[in-house]
Protein backbone atom coordinates (compact mmCIF):
# COMPACT_ATOMS: atom_id res chain seq x y z
CA UNK A 1 0.00 0.00 0.00
CA UNK A 2 1.38 3.45 -0.78
CA UNK A 3 1.79 6.03 1.52
CA UNK A 4 -0.87 8.38 0.10
CA UNK A 5 -3.54 5.45 0.32
CA UNK A 6 -2.32 4.58 3.90
CA UNK A 7 -2.37 8.46 5.18
CA UNK A 8 -5.43 8.55 3.60
CA UNK A 9 -7.12 5.63 5.24
CA UNK A 10 -5.94 6.59 8.64
CA UNK A 11 -7.46 9.85 8.74
CA UNK A 12 -10.54 8.44 6.80
CA UNK A 13 -11.01 6.19 9.97
CA UNK A 14 -10.42 8.74 12.75
CA UNK A 15 -12.37 11.63 10.79
CA UNK A 16 -15.03 8.86 10.38
CA UNK A 17 -15.41 8.50 14.19
CA UNK A 18 -16.32 12.31 14.40
CA UNK A 19 -19.28 11.57 11.78
CA UNK A 20 -20.82 10.56 15.32
CA UNK A 21 -22.05 14.66 15.55
CA UNK A 22 -24.86 13.94 12.51
CA UNK A 23 -26.53 11.33 14.97
CA UNK A 24 -26.10 13.03 18.12
CA UNK A 25 -29.04 15.46 17.61
CA UNK A 26 -31.22 12.47 17.07
CA UNK A 27 -29.93 9.80 19.13
CA UNK A 28 -32.58 7.28 20.41
CA UNK A 29 -35.25 8.35 18.13
CA UNK A 30 -37.00 5.22 16.30
CA UNK A 31 -36.85 5.14 12.50
CA UNK A 32 -40.59 5.30 12.38
CA UNK A 33 -40.54 8.50 14.40
CA UNK A 34 -37.92 10.18 11.95
CA UNK A 35 -40.21 8.81 9.17
CA UNK A 36 -43.48 10.54 10.40
CA UNK A 37 -41.78 13.93 11.44
CA UNK A 38 -39.78 14.42 8.38
CA UNK A 39 -42.92 13.46 5.75
CA UNK A 40 -41.25 10.28 4.93
CA UNK A 41 -38.39 12.30 3.32
CA UNK A 42 -36.00 11.04 5.92
CA UNK A 43 -32.71 13.07 7.26
CA UNK A 44 -30.76 14.18 4.37
CA UNK A 45 -27.64 16.19 6.12
CA UNK A 46 -26.56 17.32 9.66
CA UNK A 47 -29.53 18.76 11.28
CA UNK A 48 -30.88 20.13 14.10
CA UNK A 49 -33.05 17.68 16.25
CA UNK A 50 -36.25 17.18 14.95
CA UNK A 51 -37.52 16.97 18.73
CA UNK A 52 -36.27 17.99 22.25
CA UNK A 53 -32.85 16.56 22.97
CA UNK A 54 -33.98 14.42 26.30
CA UNK A 55 -30.27 14.10 27.46
CA UNK A 56 -29.49 17.01 30.07
CA UNK A 57 -26.01 16.32 29.12
CA UNK A 58 -26.20 16.48 25.78
CA UNK A 59 -28.56 20.23 26.08
CA UNK A 60 -27.23 23.58 24.49
CA UNK A 61 -24.65 21.67 22.43
CA UNK A 62 -23.91 23.51 18.65
CA UNK A 63 -24.60 21.41 15.74
CA UNK A 64 -21.66 19.56 14.97
CA UNK A 65 -20.73 19.00 18.06
CA UNK A 66 -19.54 15.61 19.26
CA UNK A 67 -19.92 13.61 22.37
CA UNK A 68 -18.62 10.65 24.57
CA UNK A 69 -17.66 8.70 21.18
CA UNK A 70 -14.98 11.11 20.20
CA UNK A 71 -14.39 12.33 23.53
CA UNK A 72 -13.42 8.82 24.69
CA UNK A 73 -11.82 7.85 21.18
CA UNK A 74 -9.29 11.00 21.85
CA UNK A 75 -8.30 9.88 24.86
CA UNK A 76 -7.64 6.00 24.33
CA UNK A 77 -5.18 7.82 20.87
CA UNK A 78 -3.93 10.20 23.61
CA UNK A 79 -2.52 7.44 25.64
CA UNK A 80 -1.26 5.17 22.59
CA UNK A 81 0.46 7.63 21.20
CA UNK A 82 2.41 9.32 24.10
CA UNK A 83 2.78 5.94 25.85
CA UNK A 84 3.98 4.52 22.42
CA UNK A 85 1.89 1.29 24.04
CA UNK A 86 -0.96 0.00 25.27
CA UNK A 87 -1.07 0.78 28.93
CA UNK A 88 -4.13 0.44 30.79
CA UNK A 89 -3.53 2.48 33.58
CA UNK A 90 -2.70 5.33 31.80
CA UNK A 91 -5.99 5.19 29.50
CA UNK A 92 -8.06 4.51 32.44
CA UNK A 93 -6.60 7.78 34.11
CA UNK A 94 -7.74 9.75 31.08
CA UNK A 95 -11.02 8.40 31.38
CA UNK A 96 -11.25 9.71 34.90
CA UNK A 97 -9.97 13.24 33.16
CA UNK A 98 -12.56 13.21 30.75
CA UNK A 99 -15.19 12.12 33.69
CA UNK A 100 -14.56 15.01 35.55
CA UNK A 101 -13.90 17.55 32.32
CA UNK A 102 -17.77 16.84 30.64
CA UNK A 103 -20.18 13.16 30.46
CA UNK A 104 -21.58 14.20 27.32
CA UNK A 105 -24.29 11.31 26.82
CA UNK A 106 -21.87 8.84 29.13
CA UNK A 107 -23.52 5.25 29.12
CA UNK A 108 -24.42 3.59 32.49
CA UNK A 109 -22.04 1.35 32.42
CA UNK A 110 -18.67 3.60 31.23
CA UNK A 111 -19.69 6.48 33.78
CA UNK A 112 -20.05 4.31 36.85
CA UNK A 113 -17.13 1.95 35.99
CA UNK A 114 -14.87 4.76 35.74
CA UNK A 115 -16.36 6.27 39.07
CA UNK A 116 -15.41 3.15 40.85
CA UNK A 117 -11.68 3.79 38.97
CA UNK A 118 -11.66 7.24 39.87
CA UNK A 119 -12.09 6.30 43.28
CA UNK A 120 -9.10 3.89 43.11
CA UNK A 121 -6.75 6.41 41.91
CA UNK A 122 -7.69 8.89 44.29
CA UNK A 123 -7.24 6.54 47.51
CA UNK A 124 -4.07 4.75 46.35
CA UNK A 125 -5.79 1.63 46.29
CA UNK A 126 -7.54 1.22 49.03
CA UNK A 127 -10.73 1.68 47.46
CA UNK A 128 -12.34 1.83 44.26
CA UNK A 129 -11.57 -0.78 41.40
CA UNK A 130 -8.10 -1.15 40.04
CA UNK A 131 -9.01 -1.03 35.95
CA UNK A 132 -7.81 -4.55 35.33
CA UNK A 133 -10.21 -5.95 37.96
CA UNK A 134 -12.86 -8.13 36.28
CA UNK A 135 -16.70 -7.62 37.09
CA UNK A 136 -18.78 -10.10 37.10
CA UNK A 137 -20.97 -10.95 34.24
CA UNK A 138 -24.09 -10.68 35.44
CA UNK A 139 -26.47 -11.82 32.06
CA UNK A 140 -28.77 -9.34 33.28
CA UNK A 141 -28.61 -7.25 30.01
CA UNK A 142 -26.37 -4.48 31.41
CA UNK A 143 -22.97 -3.69 30.48
CA UNK A 144 -23.13 -4.91 26.76
CA UNK A 145 -23.65 -1.03 25.08
CA UNK A 146 -21.75 0.50 22.27
CA UNK A 147 -19.01 2.18 25.37
CA UNK A 148 -16.60 0.26 24.03
CA UNK A 149 -16.96 -0.17 20.11
CA UNK A 150 -17.12 3.44 19.49
CA UNK A 151 -13.72 4.51 21.17
CA UNK A 152 -12.03 1.32 19.63
CA UNK A 153 -10.53 2.67 16.15
CA UNK A 154 -7.43 4.03 17.45
CA UNK A 155 -5.85 0.18 18.76
CA UNK A 156 -6.52 -0.67 15.30
CA UNK A 157 -4.59 2.51 13.79
CA UNK A 158 -2.07 1.37 16.63
CA UNK A 159 -2.24 -2.31 15.16
CA UNK A 160 -1.54 -1.48 12.35
CA UNK A 161 1.29 0.88 12.64
CA UNK A 162 3.06 -1.84 14.77
CA UNK A 163 2.18 -4.61 12.56
CA UNK A 164 0.50 -6.32 15.71
CA UNK A 165 -0.98 -9.77 15.11
CA UNK A 166 -4.66 -9.95 15.47
CA UNK A 167 -4.72 -12.16 18.16
CA UNK A 168 -2.70 -8.72 20.02
CA UNK A 169 -4.77 -6.53 19.06
CA UNK A 170 -8.19 -8.73 20.36
CA UNK A 171 -5.87 -8.76 23.51
CA UNK A 172 -5.86 -5.02 23.49
CA UNK A 173 -9.89 -4.41 23.09
CA UNK A 174 -10.54 -7.29 25.34
CA UNK A 175 -8.60 -5.35 28.84
CA UNK A 176 -10.15 -2.26 27.74
CA UNK A 177 -13.59 -3.33 27.27
CA UNK A 178 -13.34 -5.36 30.78
CA UNK A 179 -12.12 -1.85 32.43
CA UNK A 180 -16.28 -0.55 31.68
CA UNK A 181 -18.12 -3.45 30.49
CA UNK A 182 -19.17 -6.31 32.65
CA UNK A 183 -20.44 -8.24 29.55
CA UNK A 184 -17.78 -9.73 27.73
CA UNK A 185 -20.25 -9.20 24.28
CA UNK A 186 -19.26 -5.45 24.46
CA UNK A 187 -15.64 -6.31 23.93
CA UNK A 188 -16.44 -8.82 21.58
CA UNK A 189 -17.90 -5.95 19.64
CA UNK A 190 -14.82 -3.89 19.62
CA UNK A 191 -12.62 -7.00 18.36
CA UNK A 192 -15.04 -7.53 15.47
CA UNK A 193 -15.16 -3.70 14.41
CA UNK A 194 -11.40 -2.98 15.62
CA UNK A 195 -10.12 -6.03 13.54
CA UNK A 196 -12.27 -5.02 10.41
CA UNK A 197 -10.75 -1.60 10.57
CA UNK A 198 -7.17 -3.50 10.82
CA UNK A 199 -8.04 -5.74 7.66
CA UNK A 200 -8.65 -2.48 6.11
CA UNK A 201 -5.57 -0.26 6.65
CA UNK A 202 -3.34 -3.78 5.81
CA UNK A 203 -5.24 -3.57 2.47
CA UNK A 204 -8.00 -6.05 1.94
CA UNK A 205 -9.95 -4.76 -0.97
CA UNK A 206 -12.80 -6.99 -0.50
CA UNK A 207 -15.39 -5.29 2.11
CA UNK A 208 -16.67 -9.40 2.27
CA UNK A 209 -13.51 -10.51 2.92
CA UNK A 210 -13.12 -8.01 5.92
CA UNK A 211 -16.15 -8.77 8.00
CA UNK A 212 -15.20 -12.53 7.55
CA UNK A 213 -12.41 -12.21 9.01
CA UNK A 214 -14.10 -9.55 11.94
CA UNK A 215 -16.22 -13.27 12.61
CA UNK A 216 -13.05 -15.70 12.60
CA UNK A 217 -11.71 -13.98 15.40
CA UNK A 218 -14.81 -13.42 17.35
CA UNK A 219 -15.29 -17.12 17.19
CA UNK A 220 -11.51 -17.62 18.56
CA UNK A 221 -12.23 -15.31 21.38
CA UNK A 222 -15.65 -17.12 22.10
CA UNK A 223 -13.91 -20.74 21.74
CA UNK A 224 -11.11 -19.52 24.39
CA UNK A 225 -13.39 -21.21 27.40
CA UNK A 226 -13.18 -17.98 29.48
CA UNK A 227 -16.99 -17.36 29.39
CA UNK A 228 -20.65 -19.39 30.22
CA UNK A 229 -22.24 -18.84 26.84
CA UNK A 230 -25.24 -20.58 27.72
CA UNK A 231 -28.37 -19.67 27.51
CA UNK A 232 -27.38 -16.28 25.58
CA UNK A 233 -26.91 -15.42 22.13
CA UNK A 234 -23.30 -15.30 20.81
CA UNK A 235 -21.45 -12.25 18.72
CA UNK A 236 -21.14 -14.10 16.22
CA UNK A 237 -24.31 -15.69 15.54
CA UNK A 238 -25.70 -12.54 14.99
CA UNK A 239 -22.82 -11.38 12.76
CA UNK A 240 -23.20 -14.61 10.86
CA UNK A 241 -26.72 -13.27 9.82
CA UNK A 242 -25.95 -10.44 8.04
CA UNK A 243 -23.62 -11.96 5.98
CA UNK A 244 -26.52 -13.62 4.57
CA UNK A 245 -27.01 -11.58 1.15
CA UNK A 246 -30.75 -11.39 2.34
CA UNK A 247 -29.98 -9.63 5.31
CA UNK A 248 -28.38 -6.65 2.99
CA UNK A 249 -30.61 -6.40 0.27
CA UNK A 250 -32.13 -3.51 1.85
CA UNK A 251 -31.77 -0.75 4.47
CA UNK A 252 -35.03 -2.74 5.77
CA UNK A 253 -33.85 -5.79 5.67
CA UNK A 254 -30.84 -4.83 7.65
CA UNK A 255 -32.40 -2.78 10.20
CA UNK A 256 -34.72 -5.97 10.87
CA UNK A 257 -32.42 -8.48 10.95
CA UNK A 258 -29.31 -6.75 13.52
CA UNK A 259 -31.33 -4.22 15.46
CA UNK A 260 -30.13 -0.46 15.88
CA UNK A 261 -29.76 -0.38 19.58
CA UNK A 262 -27.21 0.92 22.07
CA UNK A 263 -26.65 -2.80 22.65
CA UNK A 264 -23.62 -4.21 21.04
CA UNK A 265 -24.88 -7.19 20.06
CA UNK A 266 -27.19 -5.33 17.67
CA UNK A 267 -24.97 -2.27 16.93
CA UNK A 268 -22.02 -3.92 15.64
CA UNK A 269 -23.56 -6.36 12.95
CA UNK A 270 -26.24 -3.48 11.80
CA UNK A 271 -22.11 -1.54 11.62
CA UNK A 272 -20.53 -4.17 9.78
CA UNK A 273 -24.04 -4.54 7.59
CA UNK A 274 -23.93 -1.49 6.76
CA UNK A 275 -20.51 -1.48 5.34
CA UNK A 276 -21.41 -4.57 3.13
CA UNK A 277 -24.03 -2.37 2.02
CA UNK A 278 -22.48 0.74 1.28
CA UNK A 279 -18.03 0.63 1.86
CA UNK A 280 -17.08 3.34 -0.62
CA UNK A 281 -20.49 6.10 -0.62
CA UNK A 282 -20.05 7.14 2.67
CA UNK A 283 -22.64 9.92 2.75
CA UNK A 284 -25.22 7.30 1.57
CA UNK A 285 -23.99 4.51 4.08
CA UNK A 286 -24.35 7.46 7.29
CA UNK A 287 -27.68 8.90 5.88
CA UNK A 288 -28.73 4.98 6.11
CA UNK A 289 -27.73 4.47 9.53
CA UNK A 290 -28.96 7.83 10.47
CA UNK A 291 -32.61 7.59 8.89
CA UNK A 292 -32.51 3.59 11.10
CA UNK A 293 -32.61 5.36 14.46
CA UNK A 294 -31.58 4.08 17.61
CA UNK A 295 -28.12 4.94 18.68
CA UNK A 296 -27.48 7.01 15.64
CA UNK A 297 -24.75 8.77 16.91
CA UNK A 298 -22.14 5.49 17.72
CA UNK A 299 -23.59 3.61 14.88
CA UNK A 300 -22.90 6.34 12.31
CA UNK A 301 -19.40 6.99 14.01
CA UNK A 302 -18.56 3.33 14.23
CA UNK A 303 -19.67 2.73 10.36
CA UNK A 304 -17.70 5.95 9.32
CA UNK A 305 -14.96 4.88 11.02
CA UNK A 306 -14.58 1.42 9.35
CA UNK A 307 -15.88 2.67 5.33
CA UNK A 308 -12.94 5.49 6.20
CA UNK A 309 -10.48 3.21 6.69
CA UNK A 310 -11.35 1.48 3.68
CA UNK A 311 -12.22 4.20 1.27
CA UNK A 312 -10.13 6.89 2.71
CA UNK A 313 -10.39 10.33 3.65
CA UNK A 314 -11.60 11.49 0.37
CA UNK A 315 -14.65 9.67 0.74
CA UNK A 316 -16.03 11.79 3.38
CA UNK A 317 -18.18 14.68 2.37
CA UNK A 318 -16.04 18.23 2.83
CA UNK A 319 -18.94 19.74 3.86
CA UNK A 320 -19.62 17.25 6.79
CA UNK A 321 -15.91 17.50 7.61
CA UNK A 322 -16.31 21.12 7.49
CA UNK A 323 -19.41 21.61 9.86
CA UNK A 324 -18.02 19.32 12.26
CA UNK A 325 -14.70 21.10 14.07
CA UNK A 326 -12.87 17.90 15.87
CA UNK A 327 -12.76 16.81 12.19
CA UNK A 328 -9.93 18.82 12.37
CA UNK A 329 -9.04 17.86 15.57
CA UNK A 330 -9.17 14.20 14.40
CA UNK A 331 -6.87 14.96 11.33
CA UNK A 332 -4.12 16.28 13.52
CA UNK A 333 -4.35 12.95 15.73
CA UNK A 334 -3.84 11.02 12.38
CA UNK A 335 -0.46 12.84 11.53
CA UNK A 336 0.65 12.09 14.58
CA UNK A 337 -0.09 8.37 14.28
CA UNK A 338 1.52 8.58 10.61
CA UNK A 339 4.57 9.94 12.55
CA UNK A 340 4.65 6.64 14.06
CA UNK A 341 5.47 4.74 10.60
CA UNK A 342 8.19 4.14 8.71
CA UNK A 343 7.35 3.82 5.14
CA UNK A 344 9.83 1.58 3.50
CA UNK A 345 7.64 -0.40 1.43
Amino acid sequence: MSETTFTSRVQGCLVGVTMEAIGLPHETMSHEDIMKLTDGRGLVDLQLPLKPVTFKSLQGLPLGATSDDWQLTLAVAGSLLDRKSFDLLDIALRHVVEMKTRTPSWGRATKNAVQEIAEWFQSAGTSGRHPANVRTWLKDGSGGGNGVGMKIAPLAIFAAITESTDKQLAASCRELGQMTHNDPRAWLAAVALATAILECLRGESDPRVIVLRALEVVRQEEFRGDYDWRDVPKLSEAIEKILDSRATASAEALRKTAGVSCFAMESIPFVLGSFLRHPIDIRTGVLEVLNAGGDTDSNIGMYAALAGAFAGLESIPEEWRKNIPDSEVAVKIAKRFLGLVKFER
